[in-house]
Order: structure tokens, then C-alpha cells, then sequence
């Protein structure tokens, strides 16, 4: 699997035309998106900043920082507060990031979660340990240490349920099911 858009296009598209009916070539099941997240659970700059760096790190790319929206009295949460950072990973650090997980063998617990029950898109929620990305820094630094583990959204168009599971086991991802 050198290059996942190629592999999905000669491979994953035919074996979903033959197992599946499909009216148009804008109905195929793709992976349409990965967001990477890290949540804070105290409020913490160095942890805030250790984050940031980590997620730029893994992606290259621009990170934003999440604030709470509204006022929670339940949670004691004010509007404006940091609740951690995320990345929403462009079309080749997607792939990169879905080839890193494919070639490592990560278990993927899949909850299910359809979250726009017209347009068709499943949720798929991981969460990884930092030794996934950095083995060889991650026994040696202070700096990863200390972070959460990280979230992994993937988002995935499909029509139902059966070309969700099929698509994953395209991928060859190791799935086990809650």
C-alpha cells in the first residue's frame, strides 16, 4: 500500500462497485476526514504548549486552540476557557496519518456514531497513546510525559452500515466491535 488515494482508487472503489449497488460515482464510501485532538483536563500552560508542539509534530500543520463556547454552571466551566487543541489534517497528511495507523497494527475499537443521519457520515473515535508516533523519544523526554492520550476523529461517508465495515476491512484496519 504505497499510496493510499491510488490504493483506494484501483482497489477499494472496485471492490465496492462489485460487492455494492451504486447509482452515481459520487456515492462511494470514502474517508472524508481526520481531526486530531488533545483534550485538557486541568488548566495548565506548559501542558497546553507541550500539546501544541506534539500535534505539530505529528501533522505539520497549523494548530487551533478549543474554547469552551458557553457557560456551564454544572461544570463550573466559564465561556473562553482552553479545553485543549486540535487539527483538522489536510488530504496528504490524512493519508500519511491512515498509512502510520494501517502499517502499525492498532487495534481500532469502532462505536458507532451517526452524527448526520441524512448526508450519511459515521464517526469513528480512537484514542492512541503517544508511543505510536514517537517510539524512540518517548522513553527518553520529559517532554511527552505528561499528555493525554491522543483523539482520533475519523469521519466516514457512507450509505449504511454494511459499506462502513466493509471500507474499514478494505483498509485492512483491525477492528474489534462495541
Amino acid at each position: 500500500m504505497q499510496n493510499l488515494n491510488q490504493y483506494y482508487q484501483s482497489i477499494i472503489q472496485y471492490d465496492l462497485i462489485n460487492k455494492f449497488f451504486y447509482t452515481n460515482s459520487f456515492g462511494f464510501s470514502k474517508i472524508s476526514g481526520v481531526i486530531l485532538i488533545f483534550l485538557i483536563t486541568f488548566q495548565n500552560i506548559k501542558q497546553l504548549i507541550n500539546m501544541l508542539c506534539v500535534l505539530e509534530l505529528i501533522c505539520f500543520q497549523k494548530v487551533k486552540i478549543k474554547l469552551y463556547n458557553k457557560y456551564n454552571s454544572k461544570v463550573k466551566i466559564k465561556k473562553g476557557t482552553i479545553i485543549g487543541c486540535q487539527v483538522n489534517l489536510n488530504l496528504l497528511n490524512k493519508n500519511i496519518f491512515l498509512l502510520n495507523l494501517i502499517h502499525t497494527n492498532t487495534l481500532i475499537t469502532v462505536l458507532l456514531n451517526n452524527y448526520y443521519n441524512k448526508l450519511n457520515y459515521y464517526n469513528l473515535l480512537l484514542k492512541l497513546d503517544l508511543n505510536f508516533f514517537f517510539k524512540n523519544f518517548y522513553s527518553n523526554y520529559f517532554f511527552f510525559k505528561n499528555l493525554p492520550k491522543l483523539t482520533v476523529n475519523v469521519i466516514i461517508k457512507t450509505n449504511n452500515v454494511f459499506e462502513l465495515f466493509f471500507l474499514l476491512q478494505a483498509y485492512k484496519f483491525k477492528l474489534k466491535i462495541k
